[in-house]
Formats: C-alpha cells, structure tokens, sequence
C-alpha cells in the first residue's frame, strides 16, 4: 500500500508521493514533465494543494477533501513523449456523529461538593473498522469557551465514556471530543 493507513483524516494535509523512474542511459530528470488529476473531477488541485499540480509530489491542504468521500489520484509523467501514468485511491474518513453530551448530578451543584458525571451518548461510527471510539472530556470558564487552548483536559482520552469532575466555584462549559481510530 501507498499510504500508511487505510483511510485518511480530511482534517489533516495528506501529502501524495510520487515516483518516476527513467531510462538508465537518461540525460536529467528536468525532461520529464509530470500533472496530477482526480476523479471526481471536482476538486481543484491547484487551490486545495500546496504543491499545485504540475509537482511530482502532491500535497493536499487540511479540510480539503470531503469526510467520507473516495478519490482517485492518477500522476502522469511524460519524457521524451511517452507518458506513464499511476493512480492511487484514497478513502477519507468521517468522523464519529449524532451523539450528546449529558451529565448527571444532584442539583443543587455546589462547588467542589457535587459531582457531575459527563457522558458521551450514542455516538455512532458508520464503519465497524474504525472502533473503537476515544473520548476527551473537558471544561472551560463559560467566558472562554470557545477558545480551544483554555479548555483544561479531565484526564486522558480513553474508551470510557464517562468521566467525573468536581467543579470549581464559577460557570464552566463542558465539552466532549469523541474520535475513532482515524
């Protein structure tokens, strides 16, 4: 296999090796003029790459490709008006869905006398292959929330889809990244 994986992550680059041998007796390699395509043909490689099409490698930019969706990559290489071709088909992952993030605990909710439970529910992966499902639990002041770098992790991502927290005085956001092997 070409790639290391079965599948790819659309949210990360996927750089496209290629590879062109010439005749022993062949003055440079400058003399071989080399074009990328895909099928299906809706993608532009020249703005989704970073290398444009016409490299012998071909790097395709984070977010690119479509979560699901299968490519087929054909290089094509001419030198001295013969051209060979190969392609390479590359399956994109999607992303676990459909799942909700509840929690449990007994209201009132006190600082640091009530636990909450969080828990991933009925998330789904819609191929068997990419189980099991990681799950990061987190909590960031309400104020901060969106911010990504201020969410403080409550332990490690594992298969447990649950996790407890005793909460700090103030009013937080809780969060869940649940991922799949991809």
């Amino acid at each position: 296999d070409v790639l290391p994986q079965r599948k790819q992550n659309p949210s990360a680059k996927l750089p496209l090796i290629g590879r062109v041998a010439l005749p022993a007796n062949a003055a440079t390699s400058a003399q071989v003029a080399v074009r990328w395509s895909v099928e299906p043909a809706t993608l532009d490689l020249e703005a989704v790459s970073t290398t444009g099409a016409s490299a012998l490698n071909l790097v395709l930019r984070k977010g690119a490709l479509a979560p699901g969706a299968s490519y087929t990559f054909t290089l094509q290489a001419t030198y001295r008006r013969v051209t060979s071709a190969s392609t390479v088909s590359v399956l994109m992952n999607r992303a676990p869905f459909g799942g909700d993030l509840t929690l449990t605990y007994e209201a009132p909710a006190l600082a640091l006398s009530t636990t909450v439970v969080l828990t991933a529910a009925e998330w789904v992966d819609d191929d068997p292959n990419d189980l099991p499902l990681t799950y990061a639990f987190g909590y960031a002041s309400r104020d901060a929330a969106a911010d990504a770098a201020a969410l403080t992790p409550l332990g490690k991502s594992s298969i447990a889809a649950s996790a407890s927290w005793l909460p700090p005085a103030g009013n937080w956001s809780l969060s869940v990244a649940v991922s799949d092997v991809y």
